[in-house]
């Protein structure tokens, strides 16, 4: 082996166990990297000198005036009409006509059915240049699949036509011959797009979503795969579905699972294949077999009908308490899942008819007058609470994924201010900031100018790791309700819990293509 391939390898084997304890409490499944950009008055707050590299002091001297141009303060709630009014900055991307449609497919074919080879081989050209600048860029934190290869590990590749497009499965297998990694890359087609995934694995449960050609997994004897979501991205998520599943020992191929659900036998026993199915949006689910695309340790015994949902323990007796399954959550009493209103453990949650928690209350109780915000620092997620009457803030409304630093202070606060644009560190911009205090904010991923198709999308895929200066960085559509909803005043509320989260679970986070410049989650965003 090269010494190309030699040093990152080392580097792993070196730190792989604490790779492997940081994924068991972030849910990663690698290092990830986040670009500094955080509000300017962070360091200064605490009597810090920045170093901005490159820039002159008096390029320094006039970053003063920029912000206060580029930023407009709310010292007032904003209304939803104002904001559909606020600034929306042009979308300037140069896009093509939706591929053509054809009801055949040929598995010989070169390019995805309908493209164009020339804008496709320009396409494939761009994505790998800016996937190359990307490792450059990360320092090798981010590689191929074979640099994560350990000892005792080998590498198996497939080249597939995935419905309508050439589609690359790679998997890690150890000594066993399980797969421990994955990583699929997409290829043929001509706008901004590609594929997104992540695995279950016996080492870190749901690990961080990743994208064309980088692994998800770990390549390590005994980290097994036993489940895996898949779901498209850019242009891609808009023209096409995805369809997916995956084969055990135990019960040969699984039903097809579609957008981002769950295909696997989540703590039962580890996948032995993994096949994917590209096809334009609405065309039906591919023929095969009628099995359910999942299950895990508890399908026996969770039995989900509107009727009534019941779960025992594996004795038979009747189960109490809280349960996850396909990322779902459920209260039972006797065996039987509660629904409508409920409090429990001192909050008041809602459960639909078949007994599903729902995580998101926004839409069923209204907007309020006002609401709590509690960040979990070492969780890296946001509650936001509404008011019960007399009882106080006990409705959980949302949980929002989070990216915090170090610095991000503990204790309670109230926002003191808010900014549609902000002008942040090293002359990037940020939308929805909403002030904690001196030096401190929530705020979107940041962008390399006020506009928004020029987001800086190392941010956004490593969303959930602790790497900011100290600010709270959300995605757009976060940082947009809390800007709406939240009047100036409200209460923040930051504190360190390493058991729970929030009463809800952890929204899922879809990585983007590295030729995305865009949230997206931004309702200002729009694609031609």
């Amino acid at each position: 082996m090269n010494n190309r391939r030699n040093r990152p390898m080392k580097r792993l084997k070196q730190a792989v166990c604490a790779v492997l304890a940081a994924s068991l409490v972030a849910g990663s499944g690698f290092a990830s990297y986040a670009g500094p950009a955080d509000d300017i008055a962070a360091a200064e707050a605490q009597g810090t000198t920045v170093t901005y590299p490159e820039k002159t002091e008096a390029a320094e001297t006039e970053a003063a005036p920029a912000e206060t141009a580029s930023s407009q303060t709310v010292t007032a709630e904003t209304t939803a009409a104002q904001e559909t009014a606020a600034v929306a900055p042009a979308a300037e991307t140069p896009v093509q006509a939706a591929p053509a449609q054809i009801p055949t497919i040929d598995p010989n074919v070169a390019v995805g059915v309908g493209q164009d080879p020339a804008a496709v081989a320009e396409m494939d050209a761009k994505n790998a240049a800016a996937k190359q600048l990307a490792w450059e860029s990360a320092r090798e934190l981010v590689n191929p699949i074979e640099y994560y290869m350990m000892a005792g590990t080998t590498l198996e590749t497939h080249n597939v036509q995935a419905g309508y497009f050439p589609l690359r499965i790679d998997y890690v297998r150890d000594p066993l011959n399980n797969i421990v990694a994955v990583a699929l890359s997409v290829s043929g087609y001509s706008k901004v797009g590609g594929i997104s995934y992540r695995a279950y694995n016996t080492a870190g449960g749901y690990l961080l979503w990743r994208h064309d050609g980088d692994p998800t997994g770990f390549a390590h004897p005994g980290c097994i795969v036993q489940g895996m979501q898949i779901q498209l991205s850019g242009y891609m998520e808009k023209e096409y579905d995805v369809y997916y599943r995956v084969s055990t020992a135990s019960q040969g191929m699984l039903g097809w699972a579609k957008n981002g659900e769950i295909a696997g036998a989540i703590d039962v026993e580890g996948i032995t294949g993994l096949e994917v199915q590209i096809v334009p949006k609405g065309s039906g689910t591919p023929s095969g077999t009628n099995k359910a695309r999942y299950y895990s340790d508890k399908t026996s015994r969770l039995k989900v009908s509107d009727g009534g949902t019941t779960y025992t323990n594996a004795d038979g007796s009747a189960y109490n308490g809280w349960l996850d399954d396909d990322r779902k959550r459920y209260y039972f009493v006797d065996g039987k899942a509660v629904t409508g209103w409920q409090y429990i453990d001192g909050l008041k949650f809602y459960f639909y008819n078949n007994g599903v928690l729902c995580q998101n209350v926004d839409e069923i109780i209204g907007k309020q007058s006002s609401y709590l915000l509690k960040v979990n620092k070492t969780m890296n997620c946001l509650t936001v609470y509404a008011p019960d009457g007399s009882n106080g803030y006990v409705i959980p409304v949302m949980a929002m994924m989070t990216s915090v630093g170090d610095d991000t202070p503990i204790g309670t606060f109230h926002t003191p201010e808010k900014f549609r644009w902000h002008l942040m560190i090293d002359d990037s911009y940020t939308q929805w900031a909403t002030r904690i205090t001196q030096g401190f904010m929530m705020h979107t991923i940041t962008y390399e100018k006020s506009d928004n198709m020029w987001m800086n999308n190392w941010g956004y895929n490593n969303l959930s790791v602790s790497r900011s200066h100290g600010c709270v960085r959300l995605i757009a559509k976060n940082a947009k309700w809390i800007y709406d909803n939240c009047a100036v005043g409200t209460a923040i509320t930051i504190y360190e819990d390493s058991t729970s989260p929030s009463p809800f679970m952890i929204p899922d986070q879809v990585s983007i293509s590295f030729a995305q410049r865009w949230d997206p989650t931004d309702p200002t965003v729009v694609l031609n």
